[in-house]
């Protein structure tokens, strides 16, 4: 019991800052890693649903927490949407009511405060100085038509929508919550099983202001197939 309370001094008292100081600035992210979206071709051959890459400002919610009451923390984070909206000069997407009840119920989950950021708005928020913790330019794609308007109410419509996959255990739904492209009706609804995929996941390492520092497992994404049309 002595050798057991000399350790515990000597862990909290002489080597607590240090290890404070180290688990401040690194923690552990998980990702859900969203599949690519299989693309519809006629039965010639030519491409008429693909896809194209688009870029959302998401803030973490667990990583930007405040000491002190919940408030703290509400403020700082519509403090630092409010800093990117007048980087951007647009309106954040940020609702005050809404991001209280993330708070307080859904923290580990992502939110999306930028939709579709321009290039040059990408460029804007990879220069800000200083790093805000917890903030991340998230990749995600969108449907893309060769000929739009023709044979909508064919191919069908996509919408986001949170994933829910019943295989999965509740700590793995509520890790990852950034919406999905799923179909909505026509043979986007018809194949959605197929043109869908399966999403993989990652743990990523990241420092206090949201760096990157080293990948511990990975699971792949499956990428949905194509489909021809006859």
């Amino acid at each position: 019991v002595l050798l057991l309370l000399i350790r515990l001094w000597q862990v909290q008292a002489l080597q607590g800052p240090e290890l404070s100081q180290n688990a401040d600035r690194q923690s552990l992210r998980r990702l859900r890693v969203s599949p690519v979206r299989g693309r519809i071709f006629s039965r010639e051959g030519e491409l008429l649903v693909g896809n194209e890459a688009c870029y959302d400002l998401v803030f973490h919610l667990s990583e930007m927490r405040q000491p002190g009451h919940l408030r703290e923390t509400k403020a700082h984070v519509l403090e630092s949407a409010t800093r990117y909206s007048m980087l951007f000069g647009r309106p954040h997407e940020l609702v005050e009511k809404r991001l209280m009840d993330r708070l307080l119920v859904r923290a580990t989950e992502p939110v999306v405060v930028f939709h579709r950021l321009t290039e040059s708005e990408v460029a804007l928020a990879a220069e800000m100085s200083p790093v805000i913790p917890g903030v991340e330019i998230h990749t995600r794609n969108e449907r893309s038509y060769k000929h739009p308007g023709l044979l909508s109410h064919l191919l069908g419509t996509t919408g986001w929508h949170i994933p829910v996959d019943k295989r999965r255990s509740e700590e793995y739904k509520q890790s990852f919550a950034l919406e999905e492209l799923v179909g909505t009706s026509g043979l986007e609804q018809v194949y959605e099983r197929e043109l869908a995929g399966e999403s993989g996941e990652v743990m990523v390492q990241v420092d206090f202001r949201g760096f990157y520092h080293g990948t511990m497992y990975e699971t792949p994404a499956r990428n949905g197939y194509d489909l021809r049309l006859s």
